[in-house]
């Protein structure tokens, strides 16, 4: 993949084909709560196809929560490709 897109980007791409998401394997996830934060992280392979090839990317999700009165709001998610 090795591509930067804002939302609305992919989106577009999504919606015209040309990244077809065909299979995501979640390896691991660990949470860690500090204070009114929590951070999840979701270790994935994530396999698609982009412009008629098959590709395999390993990632780390890191999902960012803050919680205010019991209530838990995402604050920030990214998506990190792995380099072995």
């Amino acid at each position: 993949m090795g591509v930067t897109l804002s939302r609305d980007e992919e989106i577009n791409i999504i919606n015209e084909r040309g990244i077809v998401y065909k299979e995501i394997d979640f390896q691991k996830s660990t949470i860690h709560e500090m204070e009114s934060t929590v951070v999840l992280l979701n270790k994935i392979k994530l396999i698609a196809i982009v412009d008629g090839k098959e590709v395999t990317n390993p990632f780390v999700v890191t999902e960012v929560y803050t919680k205010k009165r019991d209530i838990f709001k995402l604050a920030s998610m990214s998506y990190t490709k792995i380099n072995y």
